[in-house]
């Protein structure tokens, strides 16, 4: 309650971090303690287990969608030849390269349903 009272960060998804964090360690200290008592039967402690492990990794994907947010920002910022290389090498570039295969692929399809060699050259279109 105190974390979303004060909100001790300025970025609001580090204070939305930060809840789940508190929540998350919650869940597992509770569970660890109902975990370890033996007066439960197997399927709770199962049940237990699965709750446990589900709420770290609902808490390790958020954090990892953080992390992938604010990644690029960081990069620019403390290593601006680092970003401009990563964004040479973006989907847009990669997405030419494959519409160059794509285009090649058609055009030995093209030659092969002429039962062509599909490796032998096309004539140049005449203007």
């Amino acid at each position: 309650h105190l974390q979303d009272s004060f909100l001790p960060y300025v970025e609001k998804p580090l204070n939305a971090l930060e809840t789940r964090s508190i929540i998350v360690s919650v869940i597992t200290v509770y569970c660890g303690l109902y975990f370890v008592n033996d007066d439960l039967g197997r399927t709770s402690k199962i049940c237990l287990f699965l709750l446990l492990v589900l709420a770290n990794l609902y808490f390790f994907a958020y954090w990892l969608i953080m992390v992938m947010d604010k990644l690029p920002g960081i990069l620019k910022r403390r290593y601006p030849k680092l970003y401009r290389r990563i964004q040479s090498l973006s989907l847009r570039n990669m997405r030419q390269g494959f519409h160059k295969k794509y285009e090649s692929g058609l055009e030995d399809h093209e030659r092969a349903d002429r039962g062509a060699n599909p490796r032998a050259v096309l004539p140049k279109a005449e203007a």
